[in-house]
Order: C-alpha cells, then structure tokens, then sequence
C-alpha cells in the first residue's frame, strides 16, 4: 500500500530539544524564585519559547513532533495553574500539605509473629510551612516535586479536597451546575491540549482533538439523563446487562467518534514516523480507506 505521508521540510528542528530542555528549567526556575515580578517574566518567557516550538519549528518526524508538542501544551496550562494564576503567596506557592511517604515496618504481633503493615512517615515540609522562607536548594526541590506532580497528588491544592463556595469556577452555587462546569472545563483544556499537538503535525487547524474531546462530555450529558431516566421509571436492571450495555454503549461511542481525532494525522503520515503497537497498526490500517478518501 502506497505511502501516505507528504514530504515534510524541517523548520527550526534543531531548536526543538534546546527550547524543550530551556522550558524544563525555567519551569522549576518559576516556581523557585521568590520575587513576584521575575517569577511572572519567566512565566511570560515559557509562554514565548512554548508558542515559538508550536508555531515556528518542525521535524520530518511526526511522532516527535506530536509528543513533544502535546508535553509542552501540557506544561503551559500546569504552569499558568502554579504561576500564572496564583501570587506568590497562595495556595500553592505559600504551604504544601504534609506529604507521607509510607513504608513498611516488620514487627511481632500478639501471637509473636512477625508481620508487616503500613505506617505514616513524615517526608519533605511541615503542613502549612511557608516554602518562601527556605534556602535556595530547598525551595529548588520543593519546586522540582510540585512541577513533576501534574496532579497534584500529595500537595494543598489536591483535587480531592472539600470545594471553596469563593474559588468554585463562575461561583455556581448549584451542586449540577458546578459538575457540569467542571466536566465540559476538564475535557475543553484537555481538547485543546491535543488540539496543540494536532497543530505540531498539520500546521493547520484541520486537526480533530477539538471535536472529538468536547463530544465526549456531550456523551456523558447523555448517559445521566438516560440513566436518571431509567431510575425514575422504577425499572429495575440487572447489574449484569446494565454493565454489558455500558460497554456497548462505549465501544459504538468511541468507534463512531475516535476516527474524528485521528484521522487527519493519520492522512498526515503519522503511522510512518516511529514505533507502533500491532493494534495501533492494525486500526490505522482500517483508517486508511477513509482517510484516503480525503485526498
């Protein structure tokens, strides 16, 4: 089967791993200095070097070009969460929560055999400790561990923890509305993470991610007023068709809507670049009459 990928002519590529690397630093950087003002300047530098990558470079490797796009995209809105929307003294920035490292204890129990079980050990900061204060390398680490948690596993602004009525996003007072805020913003910066990714390949806005990630919220909308629906019928199903129609109803969803996403970079080439899985390579290859359609 002929070849699908159009010749690609680097721009830039050789800036691509230093601009990468510049980000990673300066990533930590920010979160490490003390000062406000510089801390925003090398948010505002991040910002330039992320929007050049995307924008201004481009290799004749796709997958390179994809991976690395979607990494810096990512870090953009990870960093704009820990610097660009919080002063220097917020809920990131001012504290972290204790962190606990579990490990294992080996002891005798009453019966004078030996067992082992968890326990709590403290690690890293004091809950409430401001990281300000701290010396350089401290605050370096500190800084390290928070950029490295994307999801913030472990530290204060944990997603776990109870809502503030005063930070719920647009002040939603309604328990429904606020979900579905939350729902339609997670997949909408999620769509345009990939959204970004799809750019660093096509550099073009014809890419899926954008459709394809906020049908998906429109598909759980779907599925709690089906199921709400049902509840208030009173019609009692059984736990094992209820999970059977569950998995049909996601394996039509996604058959129907993942050639949405993957379908433009598929036509761009992207199975030819790198390494695939067997399965990877076999759905591509059932693409392919479609996308070649596109031609």
């Amino acid at each position: 089967m002929p070849t699908m990928k159009n010749e690609r002519i680097p721009t830039n590529d050789n800036l691509q791993i230093p601009i990468v690397v510049s980000i990673l630093v300066l990533s930590i950087l920010g979160l490490a200095v003390r000062p406000p003002l510089l801390r925003k300047v090398i948010f505002a530098t991040i910002l330039f070097l992320s929007y050049f990558w995307l924008w201004k470079t481009q290799s004749d490797n796709l997958v390179k070009d994809y991976s690395l796009g979607l990494w810096v995209a990512t870090n953009v809105f990870c960093l704009n969460d820990f610097v660009g929307l919080c002063a220097w003294d917020g809920d990131v920035q001012k504290a972290v929560a204790r962190k606990r490292k579990s490990k294992k204890v080996t002891g005798r129990n009453g019966r004078g055999e030996h067992e082992r079980k968890e326990e709590d050990g403290k690690e890293g900061l004091e809950e409430k400790e401001e990281i300000w204060i701290q010396p350089f390398a401290s605050r370096l680490r500190w800084a390290f561990e928070l950029w490295n948690a994307k999801r913030g596993v472990g530290w204060e602004h944990e997603a776990f923890l109870a809502p503030n009525e005063e930070k719920d996003i647009l002040n939603a007072r309604h328990k429904a509305v606020r979900a579905f805020i939350n729902l339609y913003t997670a997949f909408f910066i999620s769509a345009t993470i990939h959204y970004l990714g799809d750019y660093a390949v096509l550099k073009d806005w014809t890419g899926g991610s954008m459709i394809f990630f906020m049908l998906q919220p429109v598909a759980i909308t779907f599925e709690i007023l089906v199921l709400r629906i049902v509840r208030a019928t009173g019609i009692r199903v059984p736990r094992w068709l209820a999970k059977a129609a569950g998995y049909t109803w996601v394996l039509v969803w996604f058959t129907a809507t993942l050639p949405t996403w993957v379908e433009p970079v598929v036509r761009a080439g992207f199975m030819e670049d790198g390494w695939h899985g067997p399965v990877v390579l076999w759905f591509a290859e059932k693409l392919r009459p479609a996308a070649a359609k596109w031609e």
